[in-house]
């Protein structure tokens, strides 16, 4: 919206060609006030007018979600081992070698401002398909290793476990 008032009002002026004050009372007098700008056939009966335009915009929807390239593989213990062994791996050790984001990575060089791709920042379990009986359980800590908790048997696709990089798991 322009202000169609001249420069006794105080409104901040556009700035015209040359750098000098344009104010909307000046666009009322001549439809070339500012370069290049030719608003002769927008107007009823002056350069501006008062109709109203609709403008609207769409964007289009992009699933561009972070993908697995691969499968994660756990290192292989030896069977019955003690809760005092070593450390089981963190989630970030299992997924990021298969965890990728390059959709979102648009930042380069000649595009400085561009979205970058994420790192891993955990996962969200939804279910254990392992026989507890013949594969045993899983488990995860979020201490270092110090404390165990056997995953839940409840787990679903609308009740998932999340668990951040660091934790690990068992």
């Amino acid at each position: 919206l322009i202000d169609s008032s001249s420069n006794s009002t105080g409104a901040a002026p556009l700035s015209g060609s040359g750098g000098s004050a344009v104010y909307g009372a000046d666009l009322l007098a001549t439809p070339m006030a500012l370069a290049g700008v030719d608003a002769t056939v927008t107007g009823a009966t002056t350069s501006l007018s008062a109709t109203s335009v609709t403008l609207d915009t769409s964007v289009a929807q992009l699933n561009d979600a972070p993908t697995m390239a691969g499968v994660p593989t756990m290192p292989s213990e030896p069977e019955d081992t003690t809760a005092s062994r070593a450390p089981g791996s963190t989630v970030a050790s299992l997924l990021t070698p298969v965890f990728t984001d390059q959709t979102d990575q648009q930042q380069s060089a000649s595009n400085s401002t561009g979205s970058t791709a994420n790192s891993l920042a955990g996962m969200a379990i939804t279910g254990d398909a392992a026989n507890p009986a013949t594969q045993g359980t899983w488990r995860y800590s979020t201490d270092g290793g110090a404390s165990w908790t056997v995953l839940p048997s409840d787990l679903s696709s609308t009740n998932a476990l999340v668990l951040g990089s660091n934790v690990q798991l068992d």
